[in-house]
């Protein structure tokens, strides 16, 4: 005989009929057919729930909502349409947390859950707005303080504020226009503050001015030359620099703009300018301001006379 149940696929309890497929029957040889009746009970089929196994962990980023979107899983059979979110007990930040799973799909129905999942839910991060950098003078670091009121953007419905001192990076520590490419020193709070972290990089261009640094000529400047009967200009010795910033140095060399009054021996009125070039230890000029004009005391000295004395001049000093 055979039966009905080729066509059952679905979970569930189906009724199977036996067909009648010519049963005879034979004793020692003989067909006695004849001598029996055939009864046809009906028999019964369960398919019983496919188990699809889930392990392990998922990861999402916090979006204001408890749902996780999908969830892998081993055991579902080829074809079938089938698939797995799951729902948090709460929205927001975590580390393993118990996740609810939830079969969809056309299939869905022949298969049950066996095992479980927990979920990670990782801080979204907010780019703020609204913020200005001050210029400032150079000083060998990409440090610069943020003004202005922090603006952004969190998910629709949750209550978060944020306060802090804000400082930006600037990408280049040099004199010159720069832009801040990250901030720091700003944190979120309010109902679901915990849920977000600060994106350090701005949400706008912050541009800002690198202006040169000051410096401050210290000590004695003075000219001096020896008398040569001309009133040429003579060496500058120029004192030393302050202002600079850590173990950078610079290179200054002064000159005399303009020729002594005199020829003689004497104090003359002299004005110097400086120079000013790169020097060791990542010290640029361009880093700094130039040095302004001095008025010094210019000096001619006595020029050292040699004289040596003749044989007559000799006798005729004990004469």
């Amino acid at each position: 005989g055979s039966d009905n149940a080729a066509g059952f696929r679905n979970v569930g309890v189906y009724t199977v009929t036996i067909q009648d497929g010519g049963v005879s029957f034979y004793r020692s040889g003989s067909n006695v057919t004849s001598q029996y009746s055939i009864v046809r009970l009906p028999g019964y089929l369960t398919i019983d729930k496919k188990a699809l196994t889930f392990s392990g962990s998922v990861n999402k980023t916090y979006d204001g909502s408890r749902l996780i979107s999908s969830i892998n899983f081993t055991g579902g059979l080829a074809g079938d349409a089938v698939t797995a979110d799951g729902n948090l007990d709460n929205k927001n930040v975590g580390i393993g947390k118990a996740v609810t799973i939830r079969l969809l799909g056309a299939s869905q129905g022949n298969y049950s859950i066996s095992g479980s999942v927990n979920a990670f839910v990782t801080k979204a991060s907010l780019s703020l707005g609204g913020l200005s950098a001050t210029a400032r003078q150079y000083d060998g670091t990409t440090s610069v303080a943020l003004t202005g009121t922090p603006t952004f953007t969190a998910i629709a419905g949750d209550v978060v504020t944020v306060s802090g001192t804000g400082t930006g990076t600037i990408g280049n520590k040099d004199v010159g226009p720069q832009s801040v490419t990250s901030i720091s020193g700003y944190s979120f709070g309010g109902l679901d503050g915990g849920n977000y972290q600060l994106d350090t990089g701005p949400a706008t261009a912050i541009p800002v001015a690198i202006t040169p640094k000051t410096l401050v000529l210290s000590g004695t400047t003075s000219v001096t030359k020896a008398y040569d009967g001309t009133n040429a200009v003579g060496t500058v010795t120029v004192g030393a620099l302050a202002g600079l910033v850590g173990s950078e140095t610079l290179t200054v060399t002064g000159t005399q703009t303009a020729v002594y009054s005199g020829v003689n021996a004497g104090n003359y009125s002299a004005t110097v300018s400086y120079a000013i070039a790169n020097g060791s230890n990542g010290g640029l000029a361009s880093n700094y301001t130039t040095l302004a004009n001095s008025d010094v005391v210019a000096s001619i000295t006595r020029r050292a006379v040699t004289i040596t004395p003749t044989a007559q001049e000799l006798f005729r000093g004990y004469g």
